[in-house]
C-alpha cells in the first residue's frame, strides 16, 4: 500500500520546525475511518491538538459536526471517524487543524474528501450483464507520468467481484487527453440479494506518490440469483463399457426456478449429476470366414 508523507517547514524564532505525516488516502468512506501518523523531530512540538472545519459547496450543515470526528491518537497522530448514515450529503472536504497545544497556535492543515455512501445510484445495472460501465478521466496537459485506478471501498474483493479492462490507465509525463476503464459484475451464482458498490477512481503521480481521489460511483448490482429446487432425477443411462472392465452408469436433474418464479438464476445445493458402477455388458462380435 503507498503511504502518503506530507512535510512542512515552519520556522519559528531560530529553530526550524518540520511535520510530516503519513497516511493511506486523501479520502474518507462514510462509515469508515483513516488513521494518519505523525514523525516528530526533536524540534517539533511535544504535544499536538486537532480539530476540523468543513469545506462545503454551500452552506454547511450542523449534522457534520456529529457525522465526522477527530481524535488524539495516544501521541502517534490523530484519526478521523465517521458515523454511517441514511441522509444524503453533498460531497465535501474534511479539513484537518493541526496544532501546537502548549501555544495554542495553528501548525497546519490536512485536507481530506468525504465520500456518502448514501447517495442515488449513478448505475444499476444486472450481475449478468455484459454492458460495461465506463469510468472516464481526463488528464490535464503538463502533468508528470500519472496512473488512474479503480477501488471499490465497500468491497475488499474488487477483483474476485468484477470484470475489468485494465483496471487502470496511465498518461505519460505532458500527456493530456481522455482514457476509459470499463467494468461490469461477474456473476456469482449465489443469492446474497441487491448490492450497492462505492467505486472510486484514485490517481497518483511519479512526483508524488500520492493516492489522490479522482472520482467515484455509486453502482447498485441487482442480484439475478434465486433460490431454486432440483427436478426429478432422470432414469439411469445404459451401462458403460468405455472403461471396461470398470462400467457405470449415470443420472442427472436440472436446478429449475421455484413455481411462481418466472425470472432469474435458479441456484440449488448439491450436484446435478450422480454416476454408479454397473456390470458391464460384454459384446462378441463373430465374423465369418469366406470358404
Amino acid at each position: 500500500m503507498l503511504l502518503l508523507t506530507l512535510s512542512i517547514l515552519l520556522l519559528t524564532g531560530s529553530q526550524v520546525q518540520s511535520l510530516s505525516w503519513r497516511y493511506a488516502y486523501d479520502y474518507v468512506v462514510e462509515g469508515g475511518s483513516l488513521t494518519v501518523t505523525a514523525n516528530k523531530s526533536a524540534t517539533d512540538p511535544s504535544e499536538l491538538s486537532y480539530s476540523l472545519i468543513f469545506e462545503c459547496p454551500s452552506t454547511c450543515a450542523e449534522s457534520l459536526k456529529t457525522l465526522v470526528t477527530v481524535a488524539d491518537n495516544a501521541g502517534r497522530g490523530f484519526v478521523i471517524k465517521t458515523t454511517d448514515n441514511t441522509v444524503v450529503e453533498p460531497q465535501f472536504v474534511i479539513v484537518v487543524i493541526v496544532s501546537d497545544k502548549a501555544r495554542n497556535r495553528e501548525l497546519q492543515r490536512l485536507r481530506f474528501t468525504f465520500i456518502d455512501n448514501d447517495g442515488p445510484e449513478q448505475v444499476s445495472q444486472r450481475e449478468d450483464s455484459a454492458d460495461p460501465i465506463f469510468f472516464v478521466v481526463k488528464n490535464p496537459p503538463n502533468m508528470p507520468n500519472t496512473i488512474y485506478s479503480l477501488v471499490d471501498v465497500s468491497d475488499q474483493s474488487f477483483r474476485k467481484q468484477w470484470y475489468y479492462e485494465p483496471l487502470q490507465v496511465e498518461f505519460q509525463a505532458n500527456e493530456a487527453g481522455t482514457k476509459k476503464i470499463r467494468l461490469h459484475p461477474k456473476e456469482d451464482n449465489t443469492v446474497d440479494g441487491d448490492q450497492r458498490s462505492v467505486v472510486v477512481v484514485k490517481r497518483v503521480s511519479t512526483c508524488e506518490g500520492v493516492q489522490r481521489y479522482y472520482s467515484h460511483q455509486i453502482i447498485k448490482v441487482e442480484d439475478i440469483d434465486v433460490n431454486g429446487q432440483w427436478s426429478e432425477w432422470s432414469d439411469w443411462t445404459k451401462c458403460s463399457n468405455t472403461h471396461a472392465p470398470f462400467c457405470d452408469h449415470t443420472r442427472t436433474r436440472t436446478c429449475q426456478l421455484p413455481p411462481g418464479v418466472l425470472s432469474g438464476n435458479p441456484v440449488c445445493v448439491g450436484g446435478n449429476l450422480e454416476k454408479r458402477d454397473c456390470a458391464c455388458q460384454l459384446t462378441f462380435h463373430f465374423q465369418q470366414k469366406n470358404k
